[in-house]
């Protein structure tokens, strides 16, 4: 009989933000991990099993029961966090848990092979089904919002502080990130940002008119209980919705204040093909880590991102798959449109 490693979705510990709240993984975390121990089933031969239970998500998304549900209830303290850093941690835990028939319960956001094959594709879209509820709610808001295709976003993620009711304006990020939209925004582009304070200042540039935005207030999906928002729940809901507007896009263009693309648009990207280009004006040698062999090494960016090169900042394929090609793009700044606002 094949082991049974369960990917439990809780809310983990992992440090303290400087702004006292705590550290947690967010959706771009907990779906790098199940990628990554879907790999490890592949190269293992383990069964992998995912429970949604323990997370706010599984309000709202179909979830699968499975057989060992009173056994993850009864032990989730015995949840072993893997967190991305530990490189050998996952190898230990496992290798040490076969003498054992009980079900081995992890949670992870280790770095994955961003190769992604079409049987995870399809593993990881079963988990983001939404239920019946929320595929109303889903409806009601590209109601409520006029979102019809085809349409592309515009991400801009800023520093986590912006989570935050609570924190000084950084005028500089905000500003850099204003000449990023008014440089690459097309027509049929709506903008999504962590920051619903950005969201403001775009509305309130007038004489420069104001890009199609979602008029939602965003959430770390880690940080439930230490957030400054008036409704959690709704933040939430809304939060999860734009992951369902990504995912449906023609295109993602993005740009974050961190040297790395956020996984929450990076593995909307990924799951279901949906081309990602990264506005970042990063070196020419930005690399991430990867799964190769069972080890994380350095590897070529992102087989889905088209990122900026760095002198002409325009973009340059990394890893081909599925894109944009260069020359639409280097054309299609002279069909700028600044901007037109839908609520």
């Amino acid at each position: 009989m094949s082991k049974t490693v369960i990917m439990v979705w809780i809310k983990t510990d992992s440090g303290t933000h400087p702004n006292g709240s705590i550290k947690s993984y967010g959706l771009g975390d907990l779906l790098r991990g199940t990628i990554y121990l879907h790999q490890m089933s592949v190269r293992y031969g383990f069964k992998l099993i995912v429970d949604l239970s323990m997370n706010p998500i599984s309000k709202h998304l179909i979830v699968h029961k499975h057989e060992h549900a009173q056994y993850v209830n009864a032990n989730i303290k015995k949840t072993h966090i893997v967190d991305c850093h530990e490189l050998n941690k996952f190898d230990v835990i496992y290798k040490a848990s076969l003498i054992n028939p009980e079900p081995l319960l992890i949670c992870t956001n280790m770095f994955c092979d961003e190769h992604l094959s079409v049987e995870c594709k399809q593993f990881m879209k079963t988990l983001l089904t939404p239920n019946e509820p929320f595929s109303t709610y889903l409806n009601e808001q590209n109601a409520l919002h006029n979102i019809s295709a085809p349409y592309s976003i515009m991400h801009i993620r800023l520093h986590d502080d912006e989570f935050f009711k609570n924190k000084s304006v950084n005028n500089s990020q905000m500003n850099d990130a204003i000449k990023i939209i008014k440089q690459h925004t097309l027509t049929g582009d709506i903008l999504m940002s962590n920051s619903y304070r950005f969201k403001e200042h775009v509305k309130s540039l007038h004489g420069h008119g104001s890009i199609a935005m979602l008029n939602t207030h965003p959430l770390h999906l880690g940080d439930l209980s230490t957030v400054f928002h008036d409704s959690i729940a709704k933040s939430f809901k809304e939060t999860l919705y734009e992951f369902f507007v990504l995912i449906n896009a023609s295109s993602i263009k993005t740009y974050s204040v961190y040297d790395w693309v956020s996984g929450f648009v990076k593995f909307a990207s990924l799951i279901h093909d949906v081309p990602l280009i990264d506005l970042k004006q990063r070196p020419s040698s930005t690399h991430h880590r990867e799964i190769r062999d069972n080890k994380v090494v350095s590897s070529a960016s992102n087989k889905s991102v088209i990122a900026m090169d760095s002198m002409r900042f325009k973009p340059t394929i990394l890893i081909h798959r599925s894109y944009v090609t260069p020359k639409h793009y280097a054309t299609s700044n002279q069909q700028n449109v600044i901007f037109t606002m839908k609520r």
